[in-house]
């Protein structure tokens, strides 16, 4: 390599290494902006918000147990007037069973 060819290539890395840091600048804002966009300001949609601390809730504990009055028996919709003790699907299962046994 002459010293004529090895100056034109000293001169054309130097050209691209002045310019490698607009690149990175650049990039770095487009990125940046990226990050402070959110569904509430942009068309972006609320499930790429991504994840972030949730606020803590306000509500102080009671310090009662959990569950219902002493001495008070649960219900059911068993229990309720006019339940016959089989659901829609027993009827439509029972049916079936009769189905292949006539076939």
């Amino acid at each position: 390599m002459t010293q004529d060819e090895e100056l034109e290539w000293l001169r054309k890395e130097n050209t691209v290494q002045r310019e490698e840091p607009a690149r990175v600048k650049e990039h770095l804002q487009a990125l940046q902006e990226q990050v402070v966009k959110d569904s509430h300001n942009s068309s972006k949609s609320p499930s790429s918000d991504g994840f972030k601390r949730r606020t803590k809730s306000l509500r102080k504990t009671s310090g009662k147990k959990p569950g219902g009055q002493k001495g008070h028996g649960a219900t059911t919709c068993r229990d309720a007037p006019g339940h016959f003790g089989y659901s829609e699907f027993d009827v439509v299962g029972q049916y079936h069973k009769a189905m292949d046994t006539c076939i």
